[in-house]
């Protein structure tokens, strides 16, 4: 911290990130044998200007780089892309306070804000990128409220064909409101309105009949959270609707989770079950599209580490216990259960689908997932350390559906320096 007088201050931050990750060949159509080992790094330099109480401003610049194999054993555009590149991150003026008023507005380029349970809209800080995009926001903070909306043009590469169109023809709007009168207790409802291009994106802008066409949905639906004791739970329900391509789109997604969470001094001890549904599409030739798409998610953390399932065509059942017995230390394991909704419809990975073309899948079941992992941080905090390994155990679809139908392993180890 530098301070310039007259309420003047500037600040510099700096985050050095390193991450190694083994993953098997992917379960894609047709099959990819790339099993792949690599080294992502990320530096971010970050300076923030206070003009006054008021106002200031903020720009970070991120540089991302890639060791060892280009890409990561994913055919495809990813939800979020660790290609090297150096960018903007974030470049933003911002109004405090106006009239002391509770009210904080953001102009410029941002990260994504994480909104409820990061499970619509999220920055994504475990991709090598992460998410920002251009923009305005404002969020409103009364007592017993926080309130937001937003309006930004995406700029995110995991929102473009690789190696990036930059069309402005990809916009993202929200609103997102959170009642925290009750203590302990937290009631949301949102809508987001979003238009994708139909020069971008093909598998977004093009419907079940074919029809080639600018996507435009809405998403709305409400989130509750809380806890007594040492009881938790947290839900959603998600309503989408819209149209691309001459088609209508109606579908849905819901999660559910209750837990319970005990103290022994230091120590604790955590366990919860999870139930998630994400609608999928029962006939590809109705002009009806019922495939829930779930715009900017932290799927890497609600469908397994490998990334094999995004929040689409999707029933799954979670289960998962934690355990800290330092402060700086906290053991993790979590076992998913996969089903699809609908087996006319595909499985859709991060960066991949597999579609029963055939009908030879007697089963929805595709398979489980184990994650095992350890967070260590010292320094109060300024150095950090995640590391884990997963195996996916494939189910009757997969066996059924072929090329690739044995179970596949990743593994990482993730280092994080603060200053």
């Amino acid at each position: 911290m530098i301070d310039l007088g007259d309420a003047m201050r500037l600040r510099f931050d700096a985050q050095l990130r390193w991450r190694g990750e083994f993953r098997g060949d992917s379960y894609a159509q047709p099959k990819v044998e790339q099993n792949t080992d690599f080294v992502l790094q990320r530096l971010r330099l970050t300076l923030d200007f206070d003009y006054n109480q008021y106002l200031g401003a903020r720009v970070t610049v991120q540089d991302s780089r890639q060791w060892g194999d280009k890409l990561d054993g994913f055919a495809g555009p990813r939800l979020a892309s660790d290609q090297p590149e150096l960018m903007l991150y974030e470049g933003y003026a911002e109004l405090r306070n106006p009239f002391d008023a509770p009210l904080v507005l953001k102009v410029g380029r941002m990260a994504v804000p994480n909104l409820g349970n990061q499970r619509l809209i999220s920055n994504l800080d475990w991709s090598n990128v992460a998410r920002s995009f251009d923009g305005a926001q404002i969020t409103f903070t009364p007592k017993g409220w926080w309130m937001t909306a937003f309006a930004s043009n995406l700029r995110e590469a995991s929102a473009l064909p690789i190696p990036g169109d930059e069309n402005d023809d990809s916009w993202l709007v929200g609103a997102y409101l959170s009642n925290r009168m009750l203590a302990d207790h937290q009631f949301d409802a949102f809508l987001y309105w979003r238009r994708v291009g139909d020069r971008t994106l093909t598998a977004l802008t093009t419907g079940p009949s074919g029809g080639r066409g600018a996507r435009q949905d809405y998403t709305t639906g409400l989130r509750m959270q809380g806890e007594a004791g040492v009881l938790f739970y947290n839900g959603m329900f998600a309503y989408q609707f819209g149209g691309v391509g001459g088609d209508t789109i109606d579908a849905w997604a819901a999660a559910l989770e209750a837990g319970a969470k005990l103290a022994f001094g230091d120590q604790w001890l955590k366990i919860s079950s999870e139930f998630a549904w994400a609608s999928g599409d029962k006939d590809a030739t109705d002009s009806r599209i019922q495939t829930f798409d779930p715009l900017l998610p932290f799927a890497h953390y609600y469908n397994g580490h490998q990334d094999l399932f995004a929040w689409r065509n999707l029933h799954s059942l979670n289960l998962k216990l934690a355990y800290s017995p330092l402060k700086t230390l906290s053991l993790h394991s979590d076992l998913h259960f996969f089903w699809l909704q609908h087996r006319s419809d595909s499985w859709y990975g991060l960066g991949f689908t597999r579609t029963d073309t055939a009908g030879a899948a007697n089963s929805r079941h595709v398979g489980s997932e184990l994650d095992l992992y350890v967070k260590y941080q010292v320094l109060d905090g300024h150095l950090s350390f995640w590391g884990g390994y997963s195996h996916f155990f494939p189910g009757e679809f997969v066996r059924d559906t072929g090329p690739k139908t044995s179970d596949q392993s990743f593994a990482f180890l993730m280092g994080t320096v603060n200053f």
